[in-house]
């Protein structure tokens, strides 16, 4: 392991224009896995991502590049952060295009439906889920009051068993 003190790079597009109030380095999430995660292959990535975008999947680009571990911070599985199959793998919310491939051929049978039983994107990538719920009484977001706590974080490592 390295001696050296793990490098902290904070990025954002500021599409949201919230205001900065620390040290923020523009860029989007693809440029920022293709600046810092990519070429030396002894570096140790580990990639924190708050509140991705609904509908969008960003943790397919971190597991192109190798990255060590990503964590996902905001709602999960069904909720308004990242896209629910591809970036979770809730097989209850399947992409639009994989639904749509099921309808499809869902006309051309004849027996009754079964839901799929399809292995999740970050499983077949090689990376393990771990929902970290000792974080949760310390997130926040915008919508959360006593009644509702939206946020969770979730860890996806490389290599790792369930």
């Amino acid at each position: 392991l390295s001696k050296d003190p793990p490098r902290v790079v904070a990025t954002d597009n500021f599409s949201w224009a919230i205001a900065n109030r620390s040290k923020v380095e523009k860029l989007s999430y693809q440029q920022a896995v293709e600046k810092y995660c990519r070429g030396d292959s002894s570096k140790h990535v580990i990639v924190i991502c708050s509140w991705m975008p609904m509908g969008e999947d960003w943790s397919k680009v971190f597991r192109q590049n190798m990255v060590d571990e990503y964590i996902l911070i905001g709602e999960c599985d069904d909720g308004q952060c990242g896209d629910n199959w591809a970036t979770w793998g809730n097989v209850h919310m399947l992409s639009a295009d994989v639904s749509e491939e099921i309808q499809h051929n869902m006309e051309k049978r004849s027996e009754p439906f079964q839901p799929p039983q399809e292995t999740a994107p970050y499983k077949l990538d090689g990376y393990t889920r771990k929902n970290l719920d000792t974080l949760r009484p310390y997130q926040l977001s915008r919508y959360d009051n006593a009644l509702s706590k939206l946020g969770r974080t979730v860890s996806f490592r490389r290599g790792g068993k369930d």
